[in-house]
């Protein structure tokens, strides 16, 4: 190539070598980089979130509660086949749906029956989703069912078939579809009122916040599949609780990963400002400054144990091998290494330890249902009548001992930030308790040798933490009757984008 004025050659080194310097950059600021995402807060989506959160809760428990109810006329056999192919295991619920009695006082025991919480909603949508595509051969029985407190309740029916994500980040459009599904706009609103902003505190309305992973979710699909592919690293740091069920959020990733093999997400979540606040954000503020002033030994294991058996749904849902991992995080606080090692594992080994003398005969057999009640995850203590009725208090989830064992021994996609421990000796619990009844494993399951914790300097303290959901300073309150309608009309921009 020549010049047009000089006829003299063009010197293209200096261009060909910024060609390839360009193409040898292109993608490493995303490769070379770790992305970090963090719980999102902003007065300006708080109510959708708080919206969100509410509705979503509802209408699990509604969907939850007709299977709970389903009438065995809808059960046939090839239906119970189909949902049983799916999810064998709860062919036991299955059985108990398809035996029990007729009549609406007629129920089976609520789940998760030792399972994932997400694999039971997933279970509860499927059976209905199935029956109500056989819907033709019950003419209308079925749509009266789903309808069958009357016209204010919801509409189990169209229910069936909305399933928004829990990670999802919605517009105003998204929570008024769904405020208007649930029980429609007046009712959910008043509901959702009393529950969001409790008329009888002055102590500031909720900070509902989404959770990192529904924040890097949302990224994500603002790439191209170029761009997500130059991805290497994702850090995703739940230091805060945030809205709907934020265990079950990294579902959302395995798409991403799936697209992109060398993909790397590593999630942590802080016990202290989010693990040990087990569903805390469902209650009102009013409820937060009512709880003891330290954390009760008693809760912790079931949120430790709901976080990981939610990561381990993850492989048999697709996510691949290596790309995801869940880190426990102390935040500094030495004392988590002991919360874990003298409650996390302690309870881990006695529900193994019930669980062998239930197989060996030591302790009488029990029923299936009856075995998978967890009192705890109702807040009941002794003298409760769900205490009174459920036969292993120390069972949390199905297969959560060997879940434990994985995280002391480093098997697991889940780690802990400081030092797990020792698994216990279980034939020593055993043999030392092996002349025990169950009403005294019962019973001194909750005997702690310290029964609440602290956060220690310089982190907050327990009543603190719990105090940072709310905002400060207190927004006046309006009178109860007008609460949920005024607060939208005087607050209305929370609701929009």
């Amino acid at each position: 190539m020549r010049g047009a004025v000089n006829d003299l050659p063009v010197d293209l080194a200096l261009m060909y070598t910024c060609k390839r310097v360009a193409e040898e950059m292109k993608g490493l600021p995303l490769k070379a980089n770790t992305l970090t995402f963090s719980t999102f807060y902003s007065p300006a989506h708080r109510m959708h979130a708080g919206y969100f959160h509410m509705a979503m809760e509802d209408m699990h428990l509604e969907l939850d509660a007709s299977v709970c109810l389903m009438p065995r006329r809808f059960l046939h056999e090839d239906i119970l086949a189909e949902v049983a192919d799916c999810y064998p295991n709860y062919e036991p619920v299955l059985e108990m749906m398809r035996t029990k009695a007729d009549g609406r006082d007629a129920i089976i025991p609520a789940g998760p029956y030792g399972e994932a919480p997400s694999t039971h909603r997933g279970f509860v949508r499927f059976v209905l989703q199935t029956l109500s595509s056989y819907r033709f051969r019950f003419n209308d029985e079925f749509g009266r069912f789903c309808n069958s407190d009357g016209e204010d309740s919801m509409d189990i029916a169209r229910l069936i078939d909305y399933s928004p994500a829990p990670w999802a980040i919605p517009t105003q459009q998204d929570v008024e579809e769904m405020v208007c599904l649930l029980n429609g706009t007046h009712t959910f609103e008043e509901n959702a009122g009393y529950r969001l902003w409790d008329n009888d505190s002055h102590s500031g309305l909720s900070r509902f916040r989404y959770s990192a992973v529904a924040v890097a979710i949302r990224f994500l699909e603002s790439l191209t599949p170029a761009h997500r592919a130059q991805i290497r690293h994702i850090k995703l740091m739940e230091d805060r609780e945030s809205v709907s069920n934020p265990e079950c959020h990294a579902l959302g990733l395995i798409p991403f990963c799936r697209e992109n093999p060398h993909l790397r997400v590593e999630r942590h979540v802080s016990l202290w400002r989010n693990v040990f606040l087990h569903h805390t954000v469902s209650k009102t503020f009013f409820d937060r400054l009512r709880f003891r002033t330290s954390l009760e030994a008693n809760q912790i294991s079931g949120a430790v144990a709901m976080w990981t058996m939610e990561a381990l749904t993850l492989g048999p849902a697709g996510m691949p091998s290596g790309s995801f991992t869940l880190v426990f995080d102390g935040d500094g606080d030495p004392q988590c290494s002991e919360i874990f090692q003298t409650i996390v594992l302690r309870d881990a080994a006695w529900q193994e330890a019930m669980d062998e003398c239930y197989s060996r005969g030591i302790l009488p057999p029990q029923p299936w249902a009856k075995r998978r009640q967890n009192p705890r995850s109702r807040g009941s203590g002794p003298g409760g009548q769900a205490y009174e009725t459920a036969a292993n208090h120390s069972y949390l989830y199905e297969g959560f001992p060997q879940a434990i064992r994985d995280i002391v021994k480093g098997t697991s996609i889940v780690r802990c930030s400081f030092d797990s421990g020792e698994y216990e000796d279980v034939e020593q619990l055993i043999e030392t308790r092996k002349t025990w009844t169950l009403a005294e494993w019962k019973g001194k399951w909750y005997e702690r040798v310290t029964e609440s914790f602290e956060p220690s300097p310089p982190l907050p303290s327990w009543k603190d933490i719990l105090r940072e959901f709310l905002l400060e300073p207190s927004p006046p309150l309006l009178p109860w009757k007008d609460t949920s309608r005024e607060f939208l009309l005087v607050h209305g921009s929370d609701l929009r984008e």
